[in-house]
């Protein structure tokens, strides 16, 4: 794999990390309509990576929904180096095939970041949509995806993000808090936010495409604000 004199892949690798409904899939839906590469993913409703997705879940034994839960579910199910070894392939694919700049979303990634960082070296870089634990956790249960579970689930995947994220230079994190995002009085201040972090230059209509996903998502039914 083809490295820069910073040690780091020459692919800019965004990472979405948040618990199970906490606003990734709505985040990741932005990154979407402002133009970023997603592609293949498995569907457009929660925008998770088709060739990613399958394997965290294989990876971190993601409990079957609403099939109960067993305490092996979400424990490491493939040894970390098979997994730094599928990541690094993947981004030698994605290089190869001339990608410069790529974003991957699923809620397990949390469980794999620092995968990431090992395969990916100073070229991942990290979104976090932060939604309290509390309210995420509340969210999860109107699912019934793991009835009984959820607490379990979400604060296990909490005390990984919150210090992964605390520990990441400042130029390598944006946190993007999941009610910011879906106030209207603050959407397109967080759009553009999340632009400049990205180093992307979106026209009116993408800022506004991206605007309408989310108005749509979360049912805003005031008026559009002017981009600006």
């Amino acid at each position: 794999m083809t490295k820069s004199k910073d040690n780091s892949t020459e692919i800019d690798l965004i990472a979405i990390l948040g618990l199970y409904n906490s606003g990734s899939s709505a985040l990741s839906g932005v990154l979407y309509y402002l133009g970023v590469d997603m592609e293949p993913l498995e569907n457009y409703r929660s925008y998770e990576s088709a060739e990613l997705s399958p394997r965290l879940r294989e990876w971190w034994c993601e409990p079957t929904p609403r099939m109960g839960l067993s305490w092996s579910e979400l424990k490491e199910g493939v040894c970390k180096e098979d997994r730094i070894y599928f990541l690094k392939q993947w981004i030698g694919s994605k290089m190869g095939a001339g990608v410069k700049q790529v974003a991957i979303k699923h809620p397990l990634l949390l469980l794999s970041a620092d995968d990431l960082l090992e395969a990916c070296g100073t070229g991942a870089r990290f979104i976090w949509s932060y939604r309290p634990l509390n309210e995420s956790i509340d969210k999860l249960t109107e699912r019934a995806w793991w009835p009984g579970g959820e607490r379990f689930i979400q604060t296990a995947l909490w005390n990984k993000v919150k210090p992964f994220v605390e520990r990441l230079g400042e130029n390598r994190k944006l946190i993007i808090a999941y009610n910011d995002m879906t106030d209207e009085t603050k959407t397109f201040d967080r759009l553009n936010q999340i632009s400049e972090y990205l180093r992307i230059s979106p026209t009116e209509k993408q800022k506004m495409d991206a605007f309408n996903y989310i108005r749509k998502s979360v049912r805003i039914e005031k008026p559009a604000p002017r981009a600006g």
